[in-house]
This record gives C-alpha cells, structure tokens and sequence, in this order.
C-alpha cells in the first residue's frame, strides 16, 4: 500500500552487523548536495530506473509525479559502478512548525540499493553524506519513515511517531430519518503483522444519533465483531458531518485552516502552505484518491453580528463560498461556509469542519483525518461518512488521526500502531536554538556522536523561553580533570549567560553570580529521546525543557 509500507522507501535487506563495512571498490557520487551539481535529467532518469527495480510496487503514474513536482526540487545522492547507479537516496526539503518556531529539514525518502550491491556500506556512505550536507545547512533534523526500523538504529536515528491505524470493515443500515438512529460499524480485518502492541486487532460496533448526510443508502458489508454502544441523543442541534471532495480553488483556504487546526493541537508537524497542498493534490491523484472535506450544517445566527464575510463563487457545487472571520463572541476562530443558493436547504450553511487524504491502490486508505474539534461523536460521523465514501470498496484503513483523538464507540483496542517516523539529529547547534524552558537554564552536555564529528564533544548550553544557545566548549572540569555525569561545575554567570573561560580560571572576572552548573554525558540518540519526548532526561525535565512532541509526520513518498 502507498501509506506507511511504502512512506520510507528504505531497503530492509541492510544489516547492522554490516554498518562499518565501507567498500573501497567505488567512489559514491553525491548529486546535487554539497557539490552544487543539478539534478540533471540523466540523474533523474538513473535514480527512476533504480527505483522501479527496487520498488516495483509503485504505479508509473505515482512515479510521473514525483518526477515532476519532487524531484525537481530535491537532492539526489547516488552510488555508481561502471556509469551505472546502484545505491540511492533523496533529500526532500520541508520547513517543520514547533509551536511558534519553524525549521527547515529534510525528509529522506527512496532509500534504495540493488540486491547484488547490498551489505557492501554503499548506503552508509550515502547517508554520512546527507548527514553532512544536513549540518553545513543548518538543519537541525533529518527524518524518514522506515521499511525496518532496525536499518537506520546504528546511524542514530531514533522512532519518534507511532501512527495509529483503525480498519473500517463495514456499514450498516439504510438511510432513516433524523430523528432515528444510524448505526456505525468500525470492524477490523484481521492482516498478518497489524497488531496494537502484540495484540490483535478487535472490532467493535459504533452506533450514534447523528445525521450524516443526505442519500445514503445501505450497505451490506461483512459484519463487525464487538458489541456495539448507543448514544441516542443528537450533537450540535441535529448538525452532522457532511462529507465531500475538496475542489482545486479550496486549496489555499484549505492550507489557512489546517495550519490554525494543527497549531492550535500543539503537534510538531510540517508546515502546511498553498504550495504543501498543491503537491498533496497532485500525489493523490497519482494514487486514485484526493482530498475529503468535512461540514457541519449551520443554521445563520446573526446574533453573533458575523461581518466582514467574503463571497465566491464554486461552480462544481452550484454554492455560494463565504469565508468567516474570527467571532469571539460566538466562540468561532472561522472557517470556509458554503452558503446553499436554492432547494429545500435554502439558508443552511456548511462550516468546514476538518480534512483526509484518501488513496485507492491495491485497497482504500485514508490519512491525516483531522477535526477541528475533540467531540468524538463528530469524529465518529466523520467515520461513518468515510465509509460511505468508500462504500464500494471496503474494507478502508484509517490511520494518523491527532495524537489524543477519541472516536465514540472505538475503544483503544481498536487501534493497531507502527513505527511511522524516525529522526535524526544532524546539527545540535541549530536543534538548541528550537528548545525552550520557562526559566533560564544552563548546563554542560558531552555528546557522544559517531557519525558527525561537530556534533561530538563539549558544549555548553543555555536555554530561556525565547529558545536556546550551544556553544563548544573545551572540558569544563579545573585542570582538565574529566567529569563524570551527573558533577557540577563552579561557573561565572554573566547577564547574557556564562563567561566560560573566566569560570575556568577566576570566578566571577566577567559576572555577577557565581553557579554550580550540571555535566550531562549522553548519546546523540540518548539527547534524541530527552528532546523528542520518548525518555525524558531528569536534569531537563527538571528544568522544564520542551519537548519537541508530539510529532505529527504524515507525508508519503
């Protein structure tokens, strides 16, 4: 399938008793990266010639595209034998959002070796040089999204997002009055190796009170397991999820609401633009799928003395656009509002609600389902209206719902869970600068990285609310004396942080406070984890530090 199997593009036949195994036999060719060489067409066409031999599950029209609007702007390393390519990876540019601060980093992606050149440390010569090309551009992380995660473990990486995944077996029930029930089924279907933490996958039944749409009709599908739960009142005054496919001219409001959605969720996530959309859109058609918006039907209420409201006009629905500024008083933070221009619905308006990906290669998928609310009845019409949307093609597998997210009637044993992203530290300096504490907060760091030396030694580092600051350092210890993790150091603290040189030698010559400083010794996958939210570090827990979780990394490839 085109979700997570595929996203990482990672040859899983590279062992990790092979990782320090380098061949002198050839010299690998970085394209573009730090040589400055274009990604000429010969490039591209050796580096596609390589994928389809290495993943030939790809459909010509998926690769058309990536031709077209990735590759085009990407980095290519390659490794050659006699003129011909037989190792490759690419560098696909995206600018991350933390909170209010952004990065740019790279997504590695069509990591990729001939059979007969595996296990010969082509691949590690590809990825130092990503990793150095990575640091010289002062990105602080690169990320992909692994076949094995046991691939990339030796090079540092470390898994920082598990994406949920909940299959929809069925739907049940034909289209009935408002005032009655429709039911919901989420039924699972049982696949070798989709497990939740060892645990096999159950179904369960969701039944709900809410509306979902006009015209549907039933469905008989293969049948749920579980016991289903009823909840027989209605949501919103009878409005339910509305569910239909985004038009080209939506996208850049579509980009305006998802980036305020995700921000306001708190995730670490990519930056979602005009452009982030226009890729997404061409993807999607490469794989027979699109963009799914979701509505909830909304009475007008001027009471809430809404203004300032932008008409347009969407020819493929026959509907007025209006576009909805903030209204406090209401509660509302705005959104895209279909204004119905004739029939019996006269009136009603659509406030946009939340979006998915959808794809339909070998089976139906959909990702990224995302609400702008935590109702979890809302998310389970949205459910419903995703099964209808696929109701000729179910089952449907569901997966990278927020972080948090609850669904009435889906239990947690519903889900099952895979390792989606994995991350790499490849410039402290520029990782520091991301971190923040409530309280200003220094200390010393020994890193231990094997793959890149700048990021090895001693650092000092300083953070506050306004982000954070590395320095190298030689060892702080008086006389040189090494210290053991976990020692403190006497240090001079000037106003705008610690006087280094003077702390060694006299206290106090350039500041005011003289502190005792801690001495942290860890990896660079140990601070990976401290940073990512995956094992928290007591000293920077303590500290308050933030961090940089929960991740929200979605993107295919």
């Amino acid at each position: 399938m085109h979700n997570g199997q595929k996203a990482g593009k990672a040859s899983d036949m590279y062992s990790r008793q092979e990782v320090g195994k380098v061949s002198g036999i050839d010299s690998s060719q970085k394209v573009d990266g730090g040589s400055g060489v274009r990604n000429t067409q010969k490039v591209k066409s050796e580096s596609r010639a390589l994928w389809e031999m290495v993943f030939p599950e790809d459909t010509q029209q998926f690769l058309d595209y990536y031709d077209t609007f990735v590759a085009d702007h990407n980095k290519i390393y390659m490794d050659f034998v006699d003129g011909q390519a037989v190792a490759m990876l690419h560098r696909n540019p995206y600018r991350i959002c933390m909170g209010n601060l952004q990065a740019d980093t790279s997504y590695i992606v069509a990591v990729a070796t001939r059979e007969e050149y595996r296990h010969q440390g082509r691949m590690k010569k590809l990825l130092l040089e990503a990793f150095a090309d990575s640091f010289r551009e002062g990105e602080p992380f690169v990320y992909l999204m692994p076949v094995s995660e046991k691939i990339y473990l030796p090079f540092g990486f470390r898994t920082v997002y598990y994406q949920n995944i909940l299959t929809l077996g069925s739907v049940f029930a034909p289209a009935v009055p408002k005032e009655e029930e429709v039911e919901v089924r989420a039924a699972s279907v049982e696949e070798p190796g989709v497990t939740a933490h060892g645990q096999a996958v159950s179904g369960a039944g969701i039944r709900c009170g809410q509306k979902v749409g006009d015209g549907i009709g039933s469905y008989g599908g293969r049948a749920a397991s579980g016991a289903g739960i009823r909840y027989g009142q209605r949501v919103n005054d009878g409005a339910g999820i509305i569910c239909r496919r985004a038009q080209h001219s939506q996208l850049a409001g579509l980009a305006d609401f998802s980036e305020r959605v995700l921000s306001e969720s708190g995730v670490v996530h990519t930056k979602r633009d005009t452009a982030y959309y226009e890729r997404i859109w061409k993807e999607q058609e490469a794989v027979n799928g699109g963009i799914l918006l979701f509505y909830t039907e909304e009475e007008p209420d001027e009471a809430c003395g809404k203004t300032g409201w932008n008409e347009g006009t969407d020819e493929a629905y026959g509907k007025t656009e209006w576009r909805e500024g903030a209204d406090e008083a209401c509660g509302k933070t705005g959104g895209e509002i279909y204004a119905e221009t004739g029939g019996s619905n006269s009136g009603i308006k659509l406030r946009l609600r939340g979006w998915c990906f959808t794809g339909l290669e070998d089976a139906a998928e959909v990702w990224e389902l995302v609400l702008d609310t935590k109702n979890p009845f809302l998310y389970a019409q949205a459910l419903r209206a995703v099964t209808e949307h696929f109701r000729e093609e179910l089952p449907v597998k569901v997966s990278g719902l927020l972080p948090g997210t609850e669904i009435a009637g889906v239990s947690s044993r519903e889900y099952a869970w895979r390792p989606m992203t994995m991350v790499r530290i490849t410039n402290l300096y520029a990782l520091a600068e991301k971190i923040r504490a409530p309280k200003p907060f220094a200390c010393f760091l020994h890193i231990k990285d094997e793959w890149i030396p700048q990021n090895n030694g001693w650092f000092s580092l300083q953070v506050s609310g306004r982000g954070g600051r590395l320095e190298k350092i030689d060892n702080p210890g008086s006389d040189g004396a090494a210290q053991e993790p976990g020692a403190y150091v006497k240090v001079a603290q000037a106003q705008n942080g610690v006087c280094w040189e003077a702390a060694q030698e006299q206290f106090g010559a350039c500041g005011r406070v003289v502190s005792e400083l801690p001495c942290l010794e860890m990896t660079i996958q140990e601070l990976t984890d401290a940073l990512f939210g995956i094992r928290p570090h007591p000293v920077l827990e303590a500290a308050g530090i933030e961090p940089l979780h929960p991740l929200y990394f979605n993107e295919l490839v």
